[in-house]
C-alpha cells in the first residue's frame, strides 16, 4: 500500500485488451504512471492481468459470446491479498457483472464492489442493484466499475444515484472533467462510504499521443483514479 492510512483506488474498461494487443503497452503504462493499490477493471482478460497483478479475482469468465475465453467483465486487482465475499449479488443481476470481495489492508478490511451495468440491461441493473447492496455494503466499502452513464444526468441515472445514496454511497467522480477535453464524459465511476475519506481525483482520456499519434483510442473509456484515506 501507498501508507498505513491511504489506498490509490482506480476503475477503467480495458475493451477486451489481451497480451498481445496494441493497446496493451499504453494500457500498462497508463495503470504504472497511476499506480494503484486496488483497481475495478472492467472487460477484462486475466492473462494480461496476471502478468502485473498478484492478486486478482472476477465475476466470472466467457459469461456472453464473442468474449474472450478468459475475459472477466468485472474484475478486481490488488497489491494486497483479497477473498471474495460475493460473485453473484442478486440471481436478477445480468451474469457477471458483479463481485464483491474484501481487500486486506494494513488499516484492516476494506470491502471493494465492482459492478458493470450493462448496456442493454441498464434498467434492469439498477432494478436488482439494492438486493445486491443489502447483501454487500459495509461501512468501509467502495463501489466502482463500468456505470455506462454519466453522472450526474436524469432518468436511469439519477434512479442509480440514489440507490447508491440510500445505502450510504457517495459518487466522486461525476462532473465534468477539464481533462476529457473535448471526449465524451466520464461514465466509469467510483463511490464510497462516509467513513472512507477520498483524496485527489485523476482522469485520464481514452486518446494518448503515444498510442497510434493519438488517431485512435487506447480504450472506448476514459479513466479515473482517486486517494482513499482510511
Amino acid at each position: 500500500m501507498s501508507t498505513s492510512e491511504s489506498v490509490r483506488f482506480a476503475t477503467w474498461n480495458l475493451r477486451w485488451a489481451r497480451t498481445t494487443s496494441a493497446a496493451t503497452p499504453t494500457i500498462r503504462k497508463r495503470l504504472a504512471e497511476v499506480a494503484p493499490d486496488v483497481a475495478v477493471l472492467t472487460e477484462a482478460t486475466l492473462s494480461m492481468l496476471r502478468d502485473d497483478w498478484s492478486h486478482i479475482e472476477h465475476g466470472g469468465v466467457a459469461t456472453y459470446p464473442n468474449t474472450p475465453d478468459d475475459g472477466a467483465k468485472v474484475a478486481i486487482v490488488s497489491t494486497s491479498p483479497i477473498e471474495v465475499v460475493d460473485r453473484v449479488g442478486s440471481p436478477a443481476l445480468p451474469t457477471g457483472n458483479f463481485l464483491a470481495v474484501d481487500v486486506d489492508t494494513p488499516s484492516g478490511p476494506l470491502r471493494v464492489i465492482g459492478i458493470v451495468v450493462r448496456y442493454n440491461q441498464k434498467a434492469a441493473y439498477v432494478d436488482a442493484l439494492p438486493a445486491a447492496l443489502e447483501r454487500t455494503v459495509t461501512d468501509r466499502t467502495v463501489l466502482a466499475g463500468d456505470f455506462n452513464m454519466k453522472i450526474p444526468a436524469s432518468g436511469l441515472a439519477k434512479r442509480l444515484y440514489g440507490v447508491l445514496s440510500s445505502f450510504g454511497l457517495s459518487i466522486h467522480t461525476g462532473g465534468p472533467h477539464p481533462a476529457l477535453a473535448a471526449e465524451r464524459p466520464l461514465i466509469d465511476h467510483i463511490a464510497t462510504t462516509d467513513h472512507l475519506e477520498t483524496g485527489d481525483i485523476h482522469v485520464w482520456r481514452r486518446l494518448d499521443p503515444h498510442y497510434r499519434d493519438g488517431t485512435t483510442e487506447v480504450s472506448d473509456h476514459a479513466g479515473v483514479a482517486l486517494s482513499l484515506h482510511l
